[in-house]
């Protein structure tokens, strides 16, 4: 629902600034190392992992824990099973890290299985799923196919704009692994285009004609989407990847609800936790921000998410050992590695947990100048940061020489 509501509000608001979908963390790493200048064309919106994450641990279902998560003092440990090992690098990626404590691919839960001698097939299957997980769409179950994306944003972007019943569901010029770039043309929305696989993405962006033709692209970084991902299993079947689509379109033609606002469980978050899709709210948990790769942005949010974490020896690590941090508090000005590391280990407040857990946030989607930042209180801040390179063996590192925080 998000990123359908990001779409319609980018028509609107913005010109020649097309939406790429952000669900794929092999795409996203491919444009902020290769692409940084594609950063402010990325759907903000979180892949359903890392917004599983955060509702799980930060909203109404950790609080029916207990009193104990209700008041911020534990949170549950999140687990996800995923077909890309590229998942288990989200996981770990400033602003959203801790809100998945463990990734496991498909394959390694199979031979857990295996290993343990549970005769998987035999397992009763008359278990009930916790909410919001008992329920789902067509639209969820298309999303590991290529072109199952946009198809389910179209469908929701549909719903926005009043077409619901004078539009297709199925969207067959999305569907398919033969091609590396499919396109449709959606009425009242505008053209869309689905790259199959990073090879196709390079050929499309190569030149600049995508800005003006297309108003959303689709980029999974596996060709056949996550249904080929790295970590699926792996068969000798050159036809297992149509296989695989077609069980999951299988799936969607027989759901009794087909588009994502219809999942009576997700009305029910945003009515009790999210208010409405594009609300503060829906911004705080279910979006993120970017940065280019050894960029001083990069620099500042890994810092941030350290001292959210309390993690001062991550956070240590990212200086050089004579920097400097001006913290424009009644802290004043910290010199060293050490003492930065025990400021945030030994002098700042316990975190929170659950509902109780805030984050520092980029108060920019992806502007690599902008290093204003909005703190858990609400403040609006900003920083300076001074770097130098730094020779570690084979590789050269990016340290923060000096940081200055200026409240604004």
């Amino acid at each position: 629902m998000e990123e359908g509501t990001e779409l319609l509000g980018r028509l609107k608001t913005q010109q020649n600034l097309p939406l790429l979908t952000s669900c794929c963390p092999g795409w996203v790493n491919w444009v902020e190392i290769n692409r940084p200048d594609l950063l402010s064309h990325l759907s903000t919106t979180k892949s359903p992992q890392q917004m599983h994450g955060a509702l799980t641990k930060r909203g109404a279902f950790a609080r029916s824990l207990g009193a104990e998560f209700a008041q911020g003092q534990a949170e549950p440990y999140v687990v996800s099973v995923m077909p890309c090992t590229a998942k288990k690098d989200e996981a770990q990626r400033p602003g959203v890290s801790g809100d998945v404590d463990h990734v496991l691919t498909t394959r390694e839960l199979a031979r857990m299985i295996k290993a343990r001698g549970i005769a998987f097939n035999a397992l009763p299957e008359d278990g009930a799923f916790d909410n919001p997980l008992g329920e789902s769409t067509g639209a969820a179950q298309i999303f590991g196919a290529s072109g199952g994306v946009m198809e389910a944003v179209v469908r929701t972007a549909a719903h926005f704009i009043g077409q619901q019943d004078n539009m297709p569901l199925e969207w067959q010029q999305m569907r398919g692994v033969a091609q590396g770039v499919k396109t449709a043309d959606i009425p009242g929305v505008g053209k869309v285009a689905i790259c199959n696989g990073i090879a196709s993405a390079q050929t499309l962006f190569a030149t600049e004609t995508w800005r003006d033709e297309f108003v959303a692209i689709e980029v999974m970084a596996c060709v056949g989407g996550c249904l080929g991902g790295g970590s699926e299993p792996k068969s000798m079947d050159p036809q297992v990847l149509e296989k695989r689509m077609q069980a999951i379109y299988s799936i969607d033609a027989n759901a009794p609800r087909r588009r994502s606002y219809e999942n009576p469980d997700i009305q029910t978050l945003y009515q009790i936790e999210l208010n409405q899709p594009g609300s503060e709210q829906a911004h705080d948990l279910l979006h993120t921000h970017y940065a280019a790769r050894h960029s001083k942005r990069l620099l500042l949010m890994r810092f941030l998410d350290c001292v959210d974490r309390r993690a001062g020896q991550e956070a240590a690590e990212l200086f050089h050992p004579d920097a400097t941090w001006q913290t424009a508090s009644p802290l004043g000005e910290i010199k060293g590695q050490s003492n930065i590391q025990a400021l945030i280990e030994q002098r700042l407040p316990a975190r929170h947990y659950a509902t109780h857990y805030q984050r520092h946030k980029m108060a920019s989607r992806a502007d690599p100048e902008n290093l204003s930042v909005i703190t858990p209180s609400g403040e609006l801040c900003r920083f300076q940061i001074e770097t130098q390179s730094v020779q570690s063996g084979s590789d050269t590192l990016l340290l923060i020489k000096s940081l200055t925080r200026e409240v604004l």
